[in-house]
């Protein structure tokens, strides 16, 4: 199966993969990030952009794209933390390039409200968009919320592996020629003691996860739900 086939590092290692990854050809990136809270994406982003520039490749063009969500209800102080975190990371990813925000969301209060997978999936469209002749498009889920990331994920690998089952010289696995990452920062003890809250109890149907129930050839299957929540919910 295609899921089988990726390379795993952590720590040190990611240089290593890095230095190989980058090696002997030019380079153009597109970097996918939260415009979040979260400040460890700034140490991500530090050590991808340090090991890119080490490397001496040409980089013939690179796009930090920043995230960002409309209907998160913030307190003043996590507000400015936020737009902080924003301005360090495209001051962290000026050396390789420019910066474009997307926001997600379209709560108004008033009847032409979105819904959340409405939005969600509009949003994601959006990101795609952006996908064209990159080279590498790295996708940094450390300040993305939980329902954000996997949609870019699977949207991402569909749009760059249309056919899972191509035969023929060119594998499925190439993509195209293009390297997909998915970098995080984490910190598990960190995490557990994070609260998460949702005040609202409407599924949320994840784009590229919902494809499958569509398909005329399942309709008479059962449907087994299994809800991704955080710790303590």
């Amino acid at each position: 199966m295609l899921w089988d086939h990726y390379i795993f590092r952590r720590g040190r290692d990611v240089h290593e993969l890095w230095d190989q990854l980058f090696d002997s050809r030019p380079v153009r990136i597109l970097y996918i990030a939260g415009r979040g809270f979260d400040v460890r994406a700034q140490n991500v982003m530090r050590e991808f952009v340090s090991s890119v520039q080490a490397s001496g490749r040409r980089i013939e063009k690179a796009q930090l794209l920043l995230i960002g969500f409309s209907d998160y209800t913030l307190d003043d102080e996590i507000s400015q933390l936020t737009e902080e975190n924003a301005a360090a990371l495209q001051s962290v990813f000026a050396p390789l390039g420019g910066c474009q925000t997307i926001t997600i969301g379209g709560s108004s209060g008033g009847e032409d409200d979105l819904s959340t997978g409405t939005a969600l999936k509009l949003g994601t469209n959006q990101v795609l968009a952006e996908v064209t002749d990159q080279t590498d498009i790295v996708l940094d889920v450390s300040s993305l919320p939980r329902v954000a990331y996997l949609s870019l994920l699977t949207s991402l690998l569909n749009k760059l592996v249309p056919n899972k089952n191509a035969g023929g010289e060119i594998s499925p696995l190439t993509a195209n020629g293009v390297n997909f990452q998915v970098l995080v920062g984490e910190d598990a003890a960190l995490d557990g003691h994070i609260q998460a809250e949702d005040p609202s109890n409407d599924l949320v149907m994840i784009p590229g996860f919902s494809g499958a129930l569509h398909a005329e050839s399942v309709q008479d299957w059962p449907l087994v739900w299994f809800p991704i929540l955080g710790e303590d919910v």
